[in-house]
């Protein structure tokens, strides 16, 4: 990135972008110019790229969450039980249980950041979904608003698989598919 600024080179950095470039005046005019594509066909390649974005981006958000409610709301719910359980018998016998109710309380905090971004990711994906028609700004929309939710429920996720028992996560670790191939 460094060199290419150097350079003078543009950096471009995600593909709604990437393609509004393909629609620049001095594009086209080389299309036209050298006879490969009409104007009339390179907007019509741009508008195909566009709805193939907006389709990826549909389709892995709605399995993000998919993904997130029926499996790692119900992990982590079978989790904070099993913790919950064994800070009341560890107690009950008089043992510090600092530790474990620390866990508890790391797990809770982190489960609701992810249930509020779960819900944001649901909120971004209806409002991106209610743009259908202008295909711009609909990508725009998946852009701004659905993978940046999408980001931050994935952190989630993420910081979740680390304190979450492994026995209860439904998921290979990262751990089991770079060491237990």
């Amino acid at each position: 990135v460094e060199e290419a600024a150097r350079r003078g080179l543009p950096n471009i950095a995600n593909t709604v972008d990437a393609i509004a470039v393909l629609k620049a005046e001095k594009n086209l005019a080389l299309m036209e110019k050298h006879a490969v594509l009409s104007r009339i066909e390179m907007e019509s390649r741009c508008e195909i790229l566009y709805e193939n974005y907006i389709k990826t981006i549909n389709i892995e958000a709605l399995t993000m969450i998919e993904m997130a409610k029926r499996q790692i709301v119900p992990a982590v719910i079978a989790f904070k039980g099993h913790l919950a359980d064994t800070i009341s018998s560890v107690d009950a016998i008089g043992c510090d249980v600092s530790v474990e109710k620390s866990l508890c309380d790391a797990v809770s905090q982190q489960f609701v950041s992810l249930r509020k971004n779960l819900t944001l990711l649901e909120t971004s994906l209806s409002e991106a979904g209610a743009l259908h028609g202008d295909t711009v700004a609909q990508a725009a929309a998946y852009r701004d608003l659905v993978f940046t939710a999408m980001g931050l429920l994935r952190q989630d996720a993420d910081k979740l698989e680390e304190l979450v028992d492994a026995k209860f996560w439904p998921f290979p670790t990262y751990s089991d598919m770079l060491f237990n191939v």
